[in-house]
């Protein structure tokens, strides 16, 4: 298998593994005691949030996995990498920026998942294959993720 298949591989697997964490991150540092201290939309709110960001990591990850065992990849699925590709470079910067307030140990678990991730993700989408022509027996490019045929 190509480094960049696996690579891919590996980056859903670590969408998936991150997106359970985050399933669990509400009530492993007890949110349901601030129940009381924020109106219901907020509370009901923050809850949602953090599902539907959990569920987009899960999906995400799937996909990508999905998408890494296809012998071709089409034009959609680059669109669906690409959107990885972005979601986790905006949350490894948005995590740098503002860290969450958990204790250093997982602040640091889960900078350091978003940065592996996202340089998966980044050696997929940046890297290029290269195949022989049928036609004349060179070497050409194919389009890769950079590049995709119309």
């Amino acid at each position: 298998m190509q480094l960049r298949r696996k690579a891919l591989l590996l980056a859903g697997a670590g969408s998936c593994i991150m997106a359970a964490i985050h399933a669990f991150l509400p009530a492993a540092y007890g949110w349901t005691q601030y129940r009381d201290l924020v109106d219901p939309w907020t509370y009901r709110l923050l809850f949602g949030i953090s599902f539907g960001f959990s569920f987009v990591l899960m999906w995400g990850g799937c996909m990508s996995i999905l998408i890494a065992s296809r012998p071709k990849i089409g034009r959609l699925q680059y669109m669906i990498l690409y959107a990885q590709g972005v979601l986790w470079t905006v949350y490894l910067v948005y995590e740098a920026r503002f860290p969450p307030p958990v204790p250093a140990a997982m602040k640091h678990m889960l900078l350091a998942g978003a940065a592996v991730i996202t340089f998966l993700y980044l050696i997929f989408l940046l890297t290029r294959v290269r195949t022989r022509s049928a036609n004349s027996g060179e070497n050409t490019e194919q389009p890769g993720a950079l590049r995709m045929r119309h």
